[in-house]
């Protein structure tokens, strides 16, 4: 990939805010709930949940029909109790100076919600979600979201119409790559201070190592080759693996290699 160990995660104490002098400091917010999690659970309780990722690589038995595979999931909302974790949430977190978010809608109403109003909002399509048949990883054309997110700075979504998506899950090299992108452009912008609105897919794109399959399945990478954040310095890098809950922040400062 020529982009490993590229950057390393500091040990970081939100409410001192403190952070060296190179580093930059990111919150890492996953969306508040939103429908295609309402829907699973639902089908939960009937017996009928998502098993895309249980059956291995034989894939799942004749007649099996997964509730994400809904069009009506085709980029899912929040919902009331979403919208209501993820209000005003961000403030707590210390100076924001820019939200960097995927161009979901569940994405984008929570970088609206979550933070000050007069905080600017970029949709950055590295941030979305893994690709595949999971309908809400569909987003909606860029004009519809232009209309309901007038205030989101949509410049580098080029295209109108999702040509991304693919019924296919994206090859997990290409969510790492898409993953390194997303940190080479965050460092390229003249802020220090950037929150993250995005999906448990593209964090752990960051911080997995290519031995670890967990979710993402096999790495193109050889193995022993590090995680695009290098989290050995912070006093539990494990930990930084474990799931973000729905509406919630991970706070890190990462500088660059070298640096």
């Amino acid at each position: 990939m020529g982009t490993d160990r590229r950057y390393r995660c500091l040990p970081f104490d939100p409410p001192a805010g403190a952070v060296r002098s190179g580093a930059r400091v990111f919150h890492f917010f996953r969306h508040g709930e939103a429908l295609q999690q309402v829907r699973n659970a639902e089908a939960k309780k009937r017996g009928a949940g998502c098993a895309c990722f249980d059956h291995g690589p034989a894939g799942p038995p004749p007649g099996y029909v997964c509730p994400y595979w809904s069009e009506a999931l085709t980029d899912a909302p929040l919902t009331a109790l979403g919208r209501e974790q993820v209000s005003g949430r961000g403030l707590g977190l210390g100076p924001v100076e820019v939200v960097l978010a995927s161009p979901m809608s569940r994405t984008l109403e929570t970088a609206r919600l979550a933070f000050a109003p007069d905080v600017p909002v970029v949709a950055l399509p590295e941030l979305r979600p893994r690709v595949g048949r999971h309908m809400h990883s569909k987003c909606s054309p860029r004009a519809a979201l232009l209309q309901r997110f007038p205030q989101v700075d949509f410049r580098h979504v080029a295209s109108d119409e999702d040509l991304r998506w693919s019924p296919e899950t994206e090859p997990r090299e290409e969510l790492e790559e898409r993953a390194a992108r997303f940190l080479a452009f965050a460092f390229s912008r003249p802020e220090r201070r950037i929150a993250v609105v995005t999906h448990f897919t593209l964090l752990l794109a960051l911080l997995l190592s290519s031995d670890d399959t967990f979710t993402l399945g096999p790495s193109a990478r050889p193995l022993g080759t590090a995680a695009l954040l290098d989290c050995s310095q912070c006093p539990d890098p494990k930990a930084l693996q474990e799931p973000v809950e729905v509406g919630q922040a991970r706070s890190l400062a990462i500088v660059r290699a070298g640096s």
